[in-house]
């Protein structure tokens, strides 16, 4: 009716299925191309967590405070002898005595500790500590304490007696075991705080 032999139906029929073919190739090349574009979208977003984690390298947890010694700090001595080895009598005199002291807190840097951190995270450490001790013994560092007693002294008839006054400090040192992002740094500190004194009687007749 038209012309169109067997032959040529033959022909058509397979120019038909290469252009479905050809197409059908080209919509699974588009659809490859969109699966590795969401996985470079999900491999974007899984680089958002070393942010975070970055942050929290400066973040700072103070984890405890290790006290390994309290003692006495001798800060000032003074002496008065009695002397009452010619007296038939009881001996008293009074003095009174004055000092003043000063609050000190020091903290040891190891250099090469310190030079893993920022300056900033240092200053906040030091901040911290200062703070924590401040609060630990009821007075800020630099304050001065003074401290001003009467005292009297006795010497029996016959004796010479000499007394020595000191004058203390307390002092405690430690260490303060702090967090620093994912790491454990070890800050040793000294401090010397409050005044007080004691008085010995050496007795004897020299």
């Amino acid at each position: 009716m038209f012309g169109i032999g067997t032959p040529e139906l033959i022909i058509l029929a397979v120019i038909i299925s290469l252009v479905w073919w050809v197409i059908a190739r080209r919509k699974k090349s588009r659809s490859f191309k969109l699966k590795n574009q969401n996985i470079s979208i999900d491999k974007s977003n899984k680089k958002r967590p070393s942010m975070s984690s970055s942050a929290e390298a400066d973040s700072i947890d103070f984890l405890e405070e290790k006290v390994y010694e309290e003692n006495d700090t001798i800060i000032g001595t003074e002496e008065i002898p009695l002397d009452n080895r010619l007296g038939s009598s009881t001996l008293i005199s009074e003095h009174e005595f004055a000092r003043t002291a000063t609050t000190h807190l020091k903290i040891e840097h190891d250099e090469n500790i310190k030079g893993r951190f920022k300056a900033e995270v240092w200053s906040v450490l030091e901040a911290e500590v200062r703070s924590s001790l401040a609060k630990a013994i009821g007075m800020e560092f630099g304050d001065q304490v003074s401290c001003r007693v009467t005292v009297k002294f006795e010497a029996a008839p016959g004796k010479l007696v000499r007394y020595r006054v000191r004058w203390k400090q307390n002092t405690r040192r430690g260490i303060f075991s702090i967090g620093v992002g994912n790491q454990t740094v070890q800050l040793p500190y000294s401090v010397t705080f409050g005044l007080y004194h004691s008085i010995e009687s050496l007795s004897g007749n020299k």
